[in-house]
Parts: C-alpha cells; structure tokens; sequence
C-alpha cells in the first residue's frame, strides 16, 4: 500500500531534447504539453505543479542544445549553465523529488552538476553497469519481449542489448549467426551514431561516426590508445569534417559524444571509456584509409599499434569489403615516405595477416615503430 502522503504526488516524464531555448518551468510544461496533445491540461499542470503535487522525470539534459562552442573550459562550462536555466528553474521552484538523466561526462564534475541544474539538497547517483550479467541480459529481453541468446563473444553492453531489442528478423540473423566481427561492429556504430543524430535536428548519423573515428584515431597518439582528448582536438575533429567552427546542435553533439567519459573528476579533457568502442572505431579508421586511399592516416606519430581485437576486426573487414592484401600494400606503398613508422607497420601486419603468399613491399622504410 502507498502512503496518503505518496498517493498525492504525480509523476511526470519530460523529454529536455524538446526544450531548447526555454528559460522558464512554465515555458517546459506548455511545450511538454504540446507535445503529448494536451494542451489544454496547461492550467491544471501548472498547478499542481505550484502545489507541489508533481514529480519531475527529465530525461536528457545533455541533449539541450548550445548556441555556441569554446575550447576554453570555463566559457564551456558557462555555455553549459545558460542552456540550462528553464531545468533550473523547475527544480528550484520543486519541494518534491526529481529524477534528472543524462550522460555524466557533459559535465566536468558532479558539482558542476548540481551547481548548473540548481539542486542544492542531497543527491543519490545512479549509474547503467559498464555490462549485464547473464541474469540482467535476461531480465532485459524478457521485459522487452524479444529474449535472444547473445553469442560468447558479442559485449554484454546495455545499448548492445538495446539494438539487439530493437533489430529487424534479417539484422538478428546476421548478427546472432555470423562469427564475422566487422558486421556486428559496422551495425554497432551505425546504430550509435543513429541514436545520437536523432537527439536533435541539423546532426547527422554520418558526422557523428566520423567525429568519433577522428578521435579515435588521435587516441593512437596517446601511450593507452584512450585519451586524453582536449576540448581543442573535439573541435579541431568537427572542423576538419565541416570545415565550421562547431556551433548550435554540433556544439552540443561534441559535448555528449557517445563511447567518452571524464579522465578525472574537475577535468574538461575527455578519454574513451570502453576498449570495446575504441577498438572497432580504430578498426573502421583504417579500413576507411584503405578503401579512399587516404593519406591523411599516416600523418601525426602513433604511439600505439593496433590492438588483437582492432586488427582482428580489420581482417574481418577486408573478406567483407573485398579488400585484398595487395589493397594494403598498394596504400602502404602510395605513402612509403611517411613518417608514421607505426601506420606503416598496421599495413605491413594487416596485409601479412591476409595473404598466403609473397607480397612486395618495394623495399619500405619502417621507423619509430
């Protein structure tokens, strides 16, 4: 049995991707209420809401969109305080409880947090599992209706699970029956990217892979292959691809990009939080690089050769792709005087890997390998 005092409170789930723009908690339940088909329920709503009748759910205050983007973290930061005054102003004006979701690492630090959402009361923190267990896997499909057995080596990742919920009967088939590692990741991405570009308009699914591909790139830069990633490199990748400085909903997608995490808490540097994401977006930067034969690949000095599991997922690729070993051994050989020892030394691998027989590498150079 609830309590009367339970009893007399109402739930309310708001989705914030909606409310862009809006400084005020009237201006948020007017457009909730648009959206739902229910406008004419503004009157009662908000006084209940007065009364302290409600209680607020607010899904995604990382996917409230910014008029501007700074690489410098404290104009950032402010940029993050401004978007969202209207969520401010709900919860300070709310005695009840609130349930808020998004993603940790658009803020810097949990204060940071509090401070930009208002709450100044205690806070319980809830975070997804980096993975199910078996028994979670199961509790999911069975309450999504569509339990399936996940193959030994697919990650027991929640947003795996959830596209695995959501595939058509023909996706299911090639992804619970093929061992091929490279179409359940080109499905993974695509799937990601998909999720984030729908958070808000003028995003696409493409740009998002291709940001995130960048960054995983300049990640081999780095002496674990995850970061850090500066806000400078998130808006250097964005303006490469665009040719823009990154404003509006770009800034916006560069500060919730899927797959990153905080390096440390009161740190405005990002790192890759899963070798799982990181691996398949190294994997899908050289099979890009291969297939355009584009050399920007072998510009910067990598520190960290491919991963077993990268390399793997390449491989995969190329009987996918119909890349043959020759495909990178002619890139390696466009490129023989860079620089890069270890880009040099992923195709020389890769290709080996591939082929059974002799290849001619046209007496190559391999340095700082």
């Amino acid at each position: 049995m609830l309590s009367k005092e339970v009893e007399e409170h109402f739930p309310i789930a708001i989705d914030l991707r909606h409310c862009w723009g809006l400084r005020g908690r009237h201006e948020i339940l007017r457009r909730h209420l648009d959206d739902i088909g229910a406008p004419e329920l503004e009157q009662q709503i908000i006084q209940a809401a007065a009364a302290g009748d409600l209680i607020f759910i607010l899904d995604g205050f990382d996917e409230l969109s910014t008029q501007s983007w700074s690489a410098d973290p404290k104009a950032l930061k402010k940029i993050r305080w401004e978007a969202l005054a209207g969520v401010r102003d709900m919860l300070s004006s709310s005695n009840t409880g609130v349930l808020v979701i998004g993603r940790e690492h658009y803020f810097d630090d949990h204060d940071e947090i509090k401070n930009a959402l208002g709450i100044q009361t205690d806070v319980l923190w809830i975070q997804t599992p980096d993975e199910f267990t078996e028994a979670q896997i199961s509790e999911f499909f069975e309450s999504t209706g569509a339990y399936q057995k996940l193959p030994e080596w697919m990650p027991r990742k929640p947003l795996v699970c959830q596209m695995i919920s959501g595939a058509s009967e023909e996706d299911l088939t090639e992804l619970l029956n093929s061992e091929n590692k490279y179409i359940f990741w080109n499905k993974f991405l695509d799937y990601m990217a998909s999720r984030d570009a729908q958070i808000g308009s003028g995003t696409t699914k493409e740009s998002i892979r291709q940001v995130l591909i960048k960054l995983a790139r300049k990640c081999r830069q780095t002496g674990d292959g995850l970061g850090p990633l500066t806000l400078q490199d998130m808006s250097e990748a964005f303006e490469e691809l665009a040719g823009a400085f990154p404003i509006e909903n770009a800034a916006a997608m560069l500060q919730r990009l899927p797959g990153l995490g905080r390096v440390e808490f009161e740190s405005d540097n990002r790192q890759f939080v899963d070798p799982f994401i990181v691996n398949g977006l190294q994997a899908t930067a050289v099979v890009e690089a291969v297939q355009n034969f584009d050399s920007t690949y072998f510009t910067g000095n990598f520190i960290r050769g491919l991963s077993e599991e990268t390399a793997q997922i390449i491989i995969d690729a190329a009987e996918v792709e119909e890349l043959g070993a020759e495909s990178f051994v002619g890139f390696l050989n466009q490129n023989r005087e860079a620089q890069n020892g270890t880009a040099k030394a992923d195709m020389i691998v890769l290709s080996s890997s591939i082929s059974d027989g002799p290849l001619n590498y046209k007496s190559v150079i391999v340095g700082n390998a």
